[in-house]
């Protein structure tokens, strides 16, 4: 019996899920002090990486995991960023003195 139960939330696993969380978490708070964070410039920067790492992974699992959670991340930033009727907040950097423009 493994220590870890197999829930399914659809497609995915318990441990899919906690991956691709991870992995936008992670990318996020590594990338924002240099694309900035919730703006469409990081979102779409953000997307070319999704992109990359989705077009190398050849179909295999994991780098297709953390190609989802940048994209659910860049997803986020364009949202954001575009904030259409202000349904998503503002647009923020990571710090004010990181020298990150906002846009």
């Amino acid at each position: 019996m493994s220590l870890i139960p197999k829930i399914k939330m659809g497609e995915f696993s318990l441990v899919d899920t906690a991956i691709i969380t991870a992995s936008k978490i992670i990318v996020e708070k590594a990338l924002a002090p240099v694309i900035g964070n919730g703006t469409v410039v990081s979102g779409v920067a953000k997307g070319a990486l999704a992109l990359g790492i989705g077009s190398l992974s050849k179909g295999t699992k994991y780098p297709k995991m953390i190609a989802t959670g940048i994209a659910v991340d860049a997803t986020e930033d364009i949202l954001r960023g575009v904030n259409p009727f202000g349904l998503f907040g503002g647009a923020t950097t990571e710090s004010a003195d990181s020298g990150v423009m906002r846009i």
